[in-house]
């Protein structure tokens, strides 16, 4: 059986000027699915950026898009991104 993995995709979002949101995909074949992405001592892994970036979380966010409540992107714009 081969991979599902048809390739990746990228989509920059508008994040006013709070600098830049993009969106990352994982373009499979049709019915299949992503368990888990890790590493291991043959292969790390490594989610970073380069040439100076730095990554940027919310303090009022959460690790995951689960524990962000969008009813709070009114009072604080920023959570969005």
């Amino acid at each position: 059986m081969g991979s599902p993995l048809q390739g990746v995709s990228m989509e920059l979002v508008n994040s006013g000027d709070q600098g830049k949101t993009y969106r990352l995909f994982a373009n499979l074949d049709a019915g299949a699915r992503i368990d888990a992405v890790y590493g291991n001592s043959q292969g790390d892994l490594f989610i970073g950026t380069a040439n100076g970036a730095t990554l940027y979380q919310n303090a009022n966010g959460g690790p995951t898009s689960k524990e962000i409540n969008s009813n709070f992107f009114p009072f604080v714009p920023s959570m969005e991104w």
